[in-house]
């Protein structure tokens, strides 16, 4: 028993420190689309406390309001943009920025 106790004290001290994890994001990430050079207005269900982009060389975003996000495209790609609301929900996107094909055939 006290081989048992020992080993199990040892796993434990290995293990390291145990720390709080991240909100995993209630649904599935939304793949979202915006043009090179125009914006995107995303009104969220809940008021927000923060806004991330992995990449913002692809796209500029801007909390505008409580519960408002503009995006802008900046470069063709692809990133993803995390918002938290107050009460610690997470929402992830995939955003891609592309071209207007349609306008540039006019």
């Amino acid at each position: 028993m006290k081989i048992l106790l020992s080993l199990l004290s040892f796993i434990l001290a290995l293990a390291g420190p145990v720390y709080a994890a991240e909100p995993v994001p209630e649904v599935a990430p939304v793949t979202l689309k915006v043009t090179l050079g125009k914006s995107l207005r995303i009104q969220a269900p809940s008021d927000l406390a923060r806004v991330a982009v992995g990449n913002p060389e692809v796209v500029d975003v801007s909390l505008v309001k409580k519960r408002e996000v503009f995006l802008v495209g900046k470069k063709i790609g692809s990133t993803n943009v995390y918002m938290w609301t107050r009460d610690n929900r997470l929402t992830l996107m995939d955003i891609v920025v592309s071209i207007d094909l349609v306008g540039l055939r006019d």
